[in-house]
């Protein structure tokens, strides 16, 4: 495996690519989200690849940070290939990708999100709870709704949290 800068023209989803349905799992973050995080912060996970007959390369892992370079016109796109790779073994890989991610539990996202909240507290121009238009992180304000910094969680019974 190595990872090279590929173009976005060079790069396509796969067919054996295991995510269908773009729009399930959104719930906290879509591809506009991600967009803007990559934009922000960079693309941190590369999208892993194989090379095609043509020139060109199949993206296995990594649909909607692709969808996300592409909005944004990141590009080139960081990759890792794989060129040990057959149909079987992509959509082996894809599927692992796809099926063991999990969602963080509400409360540790509440948590790390006060966490995150207190640090940025600092930052000039409301980084943290500014808007993502305006480029914040758009986390809201300590206004007693939001549940990284309500403190109503931090109260609940042993076996709740």
């Amino acid at each position: 495996m190595r990872q090279i800068d590929i173009s976005l023209d060079k790069l396509f989803v796969s067919a054996l690519n295991a995510r269908k349905d773009l729009r399930a799992g959104q719930e906290d973050s879509g591809i506009e989200e991600l967009a803007s995080s990559i934009r922000q912060q960079g693309l941190l996970s590369p999208p892993i690849v194989r090379p095609t007959l043509d020139g060109r390369f199949e993206v296995l892992v990594g649909q909607r940070r692709l969808l996300a370079c592409r909005k944004i016109g990141f590009d080139p796109v960081p990759c890792l290939v794989r060129e040990d790779l057959g149909d079987s073994d992509a959509v082996t890989l894809s599927l692992v990708e796809n099926v063991h991610r999990a969602d963080m539990h509400p409360l540790d996202k509440a948590r790390a999100l006060k966490a995150l909240y207190g640090v940025m507290r600092g930052v000039p121009n409301n980084f943290a709870t500014g808007s993502r238009e305006k480029g914040g992180l758009g986390l809201g304000g300590c206004n007693g709704v939001n549940p990284a910094c309500s403190g109503s969680s931090w109260n609940l019974p042993e076996g709740a949290r």
